[in-house]
Formats: structure tokens, C-alpha cells, sequence
């Protein structure tokens, strides 16, 4: 074929084609188009458009490799001398030969210019359940046993006065960040209903419900702990118990404003949280000045939980570690029980939400789950929120015909606010902290317990390990051992997938059932 900017083109078309079927990176492929593309521009410009070219397309031992033959003088595509006036330079022609799994080279044999691009299939990293919390926790326990085989003095300095004493650093610094962030969120949360016009039709009701479905599903998550770790206790009777719950609330009002924040009493921070932004929104334009700085606040301690998220990983290795070491691998089996409650949850709250659907509007299951299905398995693959959510405006509006206007609104709030499996971990890190600690679990406990999932749920980071604070926060105002917090990390790694699945059933149930009730009342208005 001629060297004309048709042909020119279509090879380059033909080729991109070749190795993207062939599994080549598309950063390679990219490259690989690129400098085809500019070394047939040169030799059209050396040559003239009517030379005639091959191009060979082939595996050789497996690998694609595409072969571009012009007879002629010498000419080297990749040095030129009149770089300066060439689109790409001698330099950047040498970095894009740079590639992953690709070698691209020129020769001159035989008479013949030849550019030959010989390319491997892109290598697809190893996806575990859990990723890097995952890594972290297989490396914590083949570290155990190969530390147990040193002498006692050397594997007490690595527990006792290594590990142990940066584990509670990195702990510190966690709480340290996330009780300003737990402050700043509940604020910023109130501050911005004031300034959502849709919040005054159905945004409390929204919000309503989203507290509702996570008292339902800590309830449930509730029973199944207490039949598996049988630690509430009910000494006393009524008398008792009604003191204990005057007491819970009693003790959420504080004698300071500042003292809650050097304690980190969690329960009374979020009270002057609610009261701060109560006042707030009561100035009115008064407060104008103060929402951008809230705004701005909540951004920067945001940006530093992101950074802290990083040490995850670090930590979870610890944790692990030191439960192996002060104890035994057999302490870690323990977390089918924690694994065992998720799932009874998640299947018990699911087969609730929909029963309730199917009775009330007559849906077909089946037909829900086909609708849904293209969300579902996003959530179960990707076990991303975000890509999950984007997916999800498009299958409310389009195959369960929810008002667009709605699903704008609701969809994005439902991510921020509604937790339905963190929730769920937050009871059993409860549970398990008052088995791992030797203590039981009053019913005023479980009250703190359900107000604190709630809470922490909401401002818990949406990635993988972001509960790891929450947790903390959690143990710390029950007085239990952190020692079980590599325990629930290890559980998550076997729930994360249902636990993904869950949040879009137990939100789309929700969404589907306010689509109707949102219609009836604008009926009606």
C-alpha cells in the first residue's frame, strides 16, 4: 500500500485493534500508536506519498508482533535531523519506545526499512478480598511464626517494646484526627440543611428513615450477637435499668466544652456538635460568615484522615501480630462468630426489606433483583461505593422509573449518611471487645452502642479499613481492649463482598419504597 494519510491511518487503526485483542496494556498500545503514526509521517515526508510499505501482523511464541517493511534508502525514523520541526523530538520518540511489556525497534536489512513492535498481554495484578489489609494480615501471622522461633529476650523487645508501644502510637494518632472529624461533620451536616430548599419537603423524612432502617439492622445485628457471645447482663431489674438509661443521658451533657475533646468522650463531643449547629442555623445570615470556614474545616480534617487511612495497613499487621504473639493463631478463629452475625444480618435485614416490598406494592422479587442486577454486580466486584453509585443513578431512573429529581437528591445523601454494614461491624466490635476485655454489656451499653454506630457509621471514610477509627472511638468509651480490632479486620476481609452487596439492596429497598411515598404526597399537596 501507498504511503498516504488514508492508509497511514488505517494501519494505524488496524494495529491499535491487533493489540488490544491480543490484551496489551492501553498505555502500551497508546505508545505503540503513537510512534507508528509519527515514523510513517516521516517517511512519507522523506519519501513521498506514493512509496509503497507492508505491514505484517503475526504471534511470534505467543506474543503479538506487527512488522512494517518500506524499501529503500536508509532512514531511521526515530533520529531525524530537523527535530526542531517535528511534531514529536528524537527525545520524546525514545521515551515512548519506553514501555511496559513492549519492544518497539528500526533496522535496515536487506535493502528494506523495517519498524518491528514486538508486545506481551498486560499483566493483571492479584486481587485479594480486602487488598493491602489483606497482605497485611498474612505477613502479621507468617511474621509470628517466625519470630517464636527466636530466643524469649529478642521476641519480648520486638512485642513488648516495638510493636506494642507503636501500635498505641498509631492508635492515638487515629483518635487524635478522627474526634475533630466527628465534631466538624455533625456541624457541617446541620449547617447545610438550612441552605437545601428539597431538605424541607422530604430531606427529614429522608433522614428519618435512614435512622430507622439502622436501629432495625442494629436490632437484628443485636440478637444474633447475644445468642453467639452471651454478654448482656440484666442484673437488677426494671428499677435498675431505668437508672441506667437516666444516667446514659445525663452523661451526654457536659460540665465543659473542652474537657469531651482532651477525654474524647465521643458521646459528648457529638452533643455540642448538635447544639453548635443547632445555634448556627438559629443565627441565620447572622452565621453567614462561619459556614465557609465549617466548610473549609471539614475539608482539611478530611484531607487528614485520608492521610492517616494510609497507616491502615501498618496498623493491622500490628494488631495482628500482637494478638498472635500474646495469645495464639487459635484467637483469630474466633471471628466466625463476628462473620456468622454479618451474615445473618445481612440476610435477615434483606429478606425483611423486601417482604416488606412485595407486600405492600406487590413487586416480583425476581424482577426487582433483574433490574437491580447491573448494580449489584458492580458492588460485589468492584466493592466500590463510588462506582456503585454512578451505576446506580441510571438503573433507579431508567429500570425502576424513579423520579430523576429524587434519585438526584437521594442517591448521593444515602452514600454520605446510610451505613447499613458498618453499623452492623460496630455492634460486633461491641460484642467481641466485651468478650476479648471479660466484661458484659448492660442494656444502657447497648444503647450507647446502637446512638455511637449510628454516628460513627455516617462519618466513617467510605473505603476499605475506614472503620478502623470507628472502632477505636467505640472500644475507648466502652473501656474494652483494642485487642480486638485485628479480630474485626480479619472478619471484614469475609464479609466485605456481601457487605457491599447489602448497602445497595437495603438502599435501593429504601429508595423504591420513598419513590412511592414522596409521589403521594405531591398528589396531595
Amino acid at each position: 500500500m501507498k504511503l498516504s494519510n488514508n492508509n497511514i491511518a488505517k494501519v494505524v487503526e488496524d494495529t491499535q485493534d491487533f493489540f488490544e485483542q491480543a490484551g496489551v496494556s492501553k498505555r502500551d498500545v497508546t505508545k505503540i500508536n503513537l510512534v507508528f503514526e509519527e515514523s510513517l509521517l516521516r517517511w512519507q515526508e522523506y519519501f513521498g506519498a506514493e512509496q509503497e510499505f507492508q505491514v505484517q501482523t503475526r504471534k511470534w511464541f505467543g506474543k503479538p508482533k506487527v512488522l512494517i517493511r518500506l524499501k529503500g534508502a536508509p532512514f531511521n525514523p526515530f533520529k531525524t535531523p530537523d527535530d526542531d520541526f517535528a511534531i514529536l523530538s528524537a527525545e520524546i520518540m525514545q521515551n515512548l519506545l519506553i514501555h511496559e511489556g513492549t519492544r518497539t525497534t528500526y533496522s535496515y536489512t536487506n535493502g528494506y526499512n523495517e519498524l518491528s513492535t514486538v508486545s506481551t498481554k498486560e499483566r493483571k495484578p492479584i486481587k485479594l478480598p480486602g487488598g493491602s489489609i489483606t497482605v497485611a494480615i498474612l505477613i502479621a501471622i507468617a511474621a509470628s511464626f517466625v519470630i517464636e522461633k527466636f530466643p524469649q529476650p529478642v521476641q519480648t523487645f520486638l512485642v513488648d517494646d516495638l510493636a506494642v508501644p507503636l501500635l498505641n502510637t498509631l492508635m492515638g494518632l487515629i483518635i487524635a484526627v478522627t474526634i475533630p472529624t466527628v465534631f466538624i461533620s455533625v456541624v457541617a451536616s446541620i449547617c447545610v440543611m438550612e441552605n437545601v430548599t428539597t431538605l424541607s419537603n422530604i430531606g427529614f423524612k429522608v433522614i428519618r428513615r435512614f435512622v430507622f432502617i439502622m436501629a432495625l439492622i442494629i436490632s437484628v445485628a443485636t440478637c444474633a450477637s447475644a445468642v453467639l457471645f452471651p454478654v448482656v447482663s440484666f442484673a437488677g431489674g426494671s428499677k435498675a435499668l431505668i437508672g441506667e438509661i437516666i444516667s446514659l443521658l445525663l452523661s451526654t451533657f457536659p460540665n465543659s466544652i473542652f474537657q469531651p475533646f482532651i477525654d474524647g468522650n465521643i458521646l459528648q463531643i457529638v452533643m455540642i456538635a448538635l447544639f453548635t449547629g443547632v445555634c448556627i442555623v438559629i443565627l441565620g445570615q447572622r452565621a453567614a460568615d462561619l459556614k465557609p470556614l465549617i466548610n473549609a474545616t471539614k475539608e482539611l480534617f478530611f484531607k487528614m484522615t485520608e492521610l492517616i487511612l494510609k497507616l491502615i495497613p501498618l496498623t493491622i499487621f500490628l494488631s495482628i501480630f500482637k494478638t498472635v504473639m500474646k495469645t495464639s493463631i487459635g484467637e483469630l478463629f474466633v471471628v466466625w462468630k463476628i462473620v456468622a452475625v454479618s451474615y445473618i444480618t445481612y440476610i435477615g435485614v434483606g429478606v425483611l426489606m423486601l417482604a416488606y416490598l412485595k407486600i405492600k406494592y406487590r413487586i416480583s422479587i425476581a424482577d426487582f433483583f433483574r433490574k437491580n442486577a447491573p448494580v449489584f454486580i458492580i458492588s460485589m466486584t468492584m466493592l466500590s461505593g463510588t462506582a456503585s453509585m454512578m451505576v446506580n443513578f441510571d438503573v433507579c431512573k431508567k429500570n425502576m422509573n424513579i423520579d430523576p429529581n429524587l434519585c438526584d437528591f437521594w442517591i448521593p445523601l444515602s452514600h454520605t449518611l446510610f451505613s447499613p454494614s458498618t453499623v452492623t461491624n460496630f455492634v460486633n466490635c461491641a460484642f467481641m471487645g466485651a468478650v476479648v476485655s471479660g466484661e458484659t454489656l448492660s442494656v444502657s451499653e447497648l444503647l450507647l452502642v446502637a446512638f455511637l454506630a449510628i454516628q460513627l457509621s455516617t462519618v466513617s471514610p467510605k473505603v476499605y479499613g475506614g472503620s478502623l477509627a470507628g472502632y477505636t472511638i467505640l472500644l475507648t468509651q466502652l473501656g474494652f481492649s483494642q485487642d480486638v480490632i485485628g479480630q474485626m479486620m480479619v472478619a471484614n476481609v469475609f464479609t466485605i463482598t456481601m457487605a457491599s452487596l447489602f448497602g445497595m439492596l437495603a438502599r435501593n429497598c429504601d429508595l423504591y419504597d420513598l419513590s412511592h411515598q414522596v409521589k403521594f404526597s405531591a398528589a396531595h399537596a
